[in-house]
């Protein structure tokens, strides 16, 4: 650069090429010097040249002088582009001279820091990502817990706000289960959901998640936890006694003492008073006047007034069919009894025609003996369908049929209805024998002669030798 005759293409920059053909221009004005008119035209042409870059000038890179340069118009020309390019300076000895352009200076706002300038342009930018990357991010966390909330909704199950709204009485049946039990709360608009219940059942913090059978006092469209509280609390309003047709009187007073507390021993104490429950003298005892069926009774009902219903719901059945008679009650009360052991309830009227046949003394196939195994097995105390060949030929048993002739002296059992109306209008036919050839199925094969009747027989042991457990 200390050579102003140097090659323009050495210059780096437009910057030092601009210098470049600044120096060049001051040269030939220099040159020119030695007339008045050139030099009263030399700023004008450095005007000119610097009006059409329309850059301000920064810095001054050098000064070229020549020896044979007039002094007096070099000074004027130093002090012109001085003042050009430093209007501001006020030092007398004019300005410094570079050997070096100095480095590009990029030209900032009055009064601020360039360095501080570019941070602050940084930290912006910065803040700004962040801001984005935040917003982002805070977006995708609320679809994150929308989605969360709806998957959670979808898996739980239906349940309501509570705490209900009309009143209504729920029975829970003997033998019920949790299932059972949900499903008919369900079925009675009681909870939102089956699925409710049991989980609420399953997390009960009352320790307990044993329900009674019997009636309760809930709402409809309760909270499933609060059904839960209701059904687990220490037991139902009443106390809730399930008969099953068929039952022995000794079966029934366990019912009945399992449902109240009372123990068994107090309750048997009545079988013999059927004159209390409006029976005539002759009944000696209670079986088969303890109507099969639900009942429910308020706590504390006296065991007496639970009886009673039971004996007042099987003489009303005997009216329905109209039987009215005490002493023809306890008869069809017997019959009915032995249908409801020796066969299925489709063949009820079959066989308690077949029954009449045996009980006509002048027959000569039974001659007036039943021969019923039921019979037999409720004088021993049993319900098994086997027993020994002396068992059968022993006539300390009352109820024996086998030996003794007619009906036995109790009914064997708490017939239902159906029996009863069978009893009542038994189907007229010329059977004597009937045998159920297959326990599972209750075929029931029908015969009029003993011979085919032994046939019937052997079928029904090649069945129990296939099917011992069904049997027993």
């Amino acid at each position: 650069m200390n050579d102003p005759n140097a090659d323009a293409s050495q210059f780096l920059s437009r910057r030092e090429r601009r210098e470049a053909e600044r120096l060049r221009l001051e040269r030939e004005v220099a040159e020119a010097s030695s007339t008045d008119e050139a030099h009263n035209d030399a700023p004008e042409q450095i005007n000119d040249a610097y009006d059409s870059e329309r850059e301000p000038r920064t810095e001054l890179h050098s000064v070229v002088q020549h020896p044979e340069q007039n002094a007096s118009h070099q000074d004027e020309l130093q002090h012109y582009v001085d003042d050009r390019q430093y209007p501001e300076r006020d030092e007398p000895d004019g300005h410094v001279l570079f050997d070096k352009l100095p480095p590009t200076v990029v030209p900032v706002p009055t009064g601020t820091n360039p360095t501080t300038n570019i941070r602050q342009q940084r930290r912006q930018r910065r803040n700004k990502i962040m801001g984005i990357a935040l917003a982002v991010f805070a977006a995708a966390l609320v679809a994150v817990i929308i989605l969360v909330q709806n998957l959670v909704a979808g898996t739980e199950p239906a349940d309501y706000a509570g705490p209900g709204g009309d009143a209504t009485t729920f029975e829970v049946e003997q033998g019920w289960g949790a299932i059972q039990i949900s499903r008919q709360l369900l079925a009675d608009d009681i909870v939102a959901s089956d699925t409710a219940f049991l989980e609420a059942l399953e997390s009960n913090t009352s320790g307990t998640s044993e329900i009674h059978p019997g009636s309760y006092e809930l709402k409809k469209q309760m909270k499933a936890s609060d059904v839960v509280s209701v059904l687990t609390a220490e037991g139902p309003a009443v106390s809730y006694i399930a008969i099953s047709e068929n039952s022995r009187k000794n079966e029934v007073y366990a019912k009945i003492s399992e449902a109240t507390g009372v123990a068994v021993k107090e309750i048997s104490a009545f079988d013999t008073k059927g004159t209390q429950f409006g029976l005539p003298a002759t009944v000696k005892s209670l079986e088969g006047y303890l109507h099969p069926g639900e009942y429910r009774f308020p706590l504390d009902t006296p065991i007496k007034d639970i009886i009673q219903e039971m004996v007042t719901k099987t003489l009303d059945e005997l009216k329905r069919v109209g039987i009215t008679d005490p002493a023809e009650q306890y008869r069809i009360l017997k019959v009915a009894s032995i249908l409801q052991g020796e066969a299925t309830a489709k063949d009820y009227p079959v066989v308690a025609g077949a029954i009449e046949n045996r009980l006509d003394p002048n027959n000569t196939e039974t001659n007036g003996l039943l021969q019923l195994d039921s019979t037999v097995t409720y004088g021993l105390g049993t319900r098994s369908l086997q027993f020994t060949e002396e068992q059968k030929q022993d006539a300390s048993n009352q109820y024996n049929t086998y030996i003794h002739k007619g009906l036995p002296p109790t009914p064997i059992g708490s017939p239902g209805n159906s029996a009863i109306d069978a009893a009542a209008d038994p189907e007229e036919n010329d059977y004597y024998y009937w045998v159920t050839v297959n326990i599972e199925t209750g075929e029931t094969k029908f015969s009029k002669t003993y011979a085919e009747h032994q046939g019937y027989q052997q079928e029904f042991r090649d069945y129990c030798a296939a099917n011992a457990d069904k049997c027993k």
